[in-house]
């Protein structure tokens, strides 16, 4: 907690960035802009001066950027700031999921239109250009087969990036690549810990448990892991990430059953039963993650699939069997104690899991807390028993 929540100060950093506007007039001016999400960033320019702010709307400069990452032009389209990913002869802009082109002063939009719907424009107004063939055409005067250029073109920033920059160096004229410094995926490690609750679910009358053990269990057992997170940062797909994980866990479950029968004979029997099951357990859950941000704090929100491997499963009964006379007020006596091994547990589970936290930045890491929750199905079977088991956990997470 003392992580997740400290004083405002400490984020201040990550709250804005070094930038610059350019004003109507041409000139530059260097200060501090406000970090702002990817749909905001397109409609308003935040200027911070002091401990006040001021809002640009695109009418009202010409563009605005950050000394380490976008830059942000309104000479595009009216009431927009288009984001500058290229420029040089063939230039390269983007405003939320749509590109757009622009060569000797003529600008053309890439509308990402499926092929089968370009079939059914055809049809009925006559051709229709996709966004490939507009590309084919503006790169034909310099890269030899155009069509082959763009055959295998996704309607991505980084293979447009890659296609606008080679007809610049094709053409020999200088170009700037705004973000170039950006990596395309940028890799984070990082440690967790935490609690889980783990619980079986045990059906003997559904035919799938054992029928002298509880109906379900629960153990509270600390965790610890690591994990490695993929993010986008030169994409618009920044709030969104791929997270891998490692965790290792324990976790204990004891019942104690008390079995009263009669024999043929009338004899009492009565049979005291002590179950223990012992686990070590990794697990490898895999993600995607979605951060919204609230100021100074980020709300995330993931979803994977999880498999486990029981490395350690013990599973144990001790058995004591002891008799009276014929009456139930007769004192039993044990005459016969034996241990056995019981396999409710399996050695590999797959399931869906899905939980949310709050995630803050500082300078040199992220820290956050989530809480999630996890289903796990059994792959393994046997005829004695199959049991599910679910999962909720609590755990902090560091970040490099």
């Amino acid at each position: 907690m003392f992580l997740i929540i400290p004083p405002a100060g400490v984020y201040a950093q990550k709250k804005h960035e070094q930038g610059y506007l350019i004003t109507k007039e041409g000139d530059t001016i260097t200060g501090t802009l406000k970090r702002q999400t990817i749909p905001e960033s397109y409609k308003a320019c935040v200027f911070v001066s002091g401990n006040t702010e001021r809002t640009y709307l695109p009418h009202e400069l010409n563009g605005y950027g950050y000394d380490q990452g976008a830059n942000f032009s309104s000479q595009l389209i009216d009431n927009f700031f288009a984001e500058t990913l290229v420029i040089g002869r063939l230039n390269l802009y983007r405003i939320f999921d749509t590109f757009y082109i622009t060569k000797d002063g003529q600008l053309y939009r890439l509308d990402n239109i499926p092929e089968n719907t370009l079939r059914n424009l055809d049809k009925t107004n006559g051709k229709r250009k996709g966004w490939r063939d507009i590309v084919s055409q503006l790169i034909s005067d310099c890269l030899p087969e155009p069509e082959k250029e763009v055959e295998s073109l996704g309607y991505m920033e980084n293979h447009l990036v890659e296609l606008v920059t080679k007809y610049n160096t094709c053409q020999g004229w200088e170009y700037t690549e705004y973000k170039e410094d950006l990596p395309w995926i940028k890799f984070n490690f990082g440690l967790l810990t935490g609690v889980n609750s783990t619980s079986i679910r045990n059906n003997p009358e559904e035919g799938d448990g054992i029928v002298y053990m509880d109906e379900s269990y629960t153990s509270v057992n600390p965790a610890f892991g690591i994990l490695a997170s993929a993010t986008f940062p030169r994409t618009t797909a920044k709030r969104m990430s791929l997270d891998g994980e490692l965790h290792f866990s324990r976790s204990s479950f004891t019942t104690n059953t008390l079995d009263l029968v009669s024999n043929a004979t009338t004899t009492l029997h009565q049979e005291y039963i002590r179950s223990e099951i012992d686990l070590t357990t990794l697990s490898l859950p895999v993600s995607v993650k979605y951060t919204i941000p609230f100021n100074a704090t980020g709300l995330f929100f993931q979803g994977g699939l999880n498999v486990e491997f029981n490395i350690k499963n013990d599973g144990k009964q001790r058995v004591e069997r002891s008799t009276s006379g014929f009456y139930e007020t007769d004192r039993f006596e044990v005459y016969n104690t034996y241990y056995e091994e019981i396999a409710i547990a399996g050695n590999n589970y797959l399931g869906p899991w899905g939980g949310l936290g709050l995630q803050r930045n500082f300078t040199q890491f992220n820290a956050g807390m989530t809480v999630r929750y996890y289903y796990l199905f059994r792959m393994d079977h046997n005829n004695i028993a199959t049991p599910e088991f679910n999962r909720i956990t609590l755990n902090l997470i560091v970040q490099l």
